[in-house]
């Protein structure tokens, strides 16, 4: 248990403290740009082959390329809501976590529920969860946070 009647350390006593305070103002970046990286990537794929896409997946190709546009739309957003100055970014980085989690759940319930690992199998040739899973966790914080940190 923490002493209250501590004094906190100064720089000088603990100069890491000074550029950990400084850098919790940029802690969002990192899982910013991990839905940034994945949403491209798979946008990317799908957009490359939406029919092979589909096959593997189970959809028309129609869903195949709204599931491409969609994801394109949570890499605007939260790029959008990286962008402080913009008078809507908070709700931007909320929209883009609520769309981030929802697609998620989507792809977990349809695609890769019952198993976790993400290794594909002949039962589940798309991989298990592991990574749907951490995508909507991500997409959860950023829905419930915005841009407050």
């Amino acid at each position: 248990m923490a002493d209250k009647n501590a004094t906190p350390l100064s720089p000088q006593e603990a100069p890491w403290t000074h550029w950990m305070e400084r850098g919790v103002q940029y802690a969002h970046f990192p899982l910013r740009l991990a839905l940034v990286a994945v949403f491209t990537y798979r946008f990317i794929a799908i957009w490359q082959d939406p029919r092979g896409y589909g096959d593997t997946a189970g959809v028309p190709v129609f869903a195949a390329v709204l599931a491409a546009v969609g994801l394109m739309a949570i890499v605007g957003l939260v790029i959008a809501g990286a962008m402080e100055n913009l008078p809507q970014a908070d709700a931007a980085t909320r929209l883009a976590g609520f769309l981030t989690t929802t697609a998620m759940l989507f792809s977990i319930g349809f695609m890769h529920a019952g198993r976790w690992d993400a290794a594909a199998t002949a039962a589940h040739p798309l991989g298990g969860m592991e990574h749907q899973v951490t995508l909507a966790l991500i997409g959860l914080y950023l829905m419930l946070r915005g841009n407050r940190i």
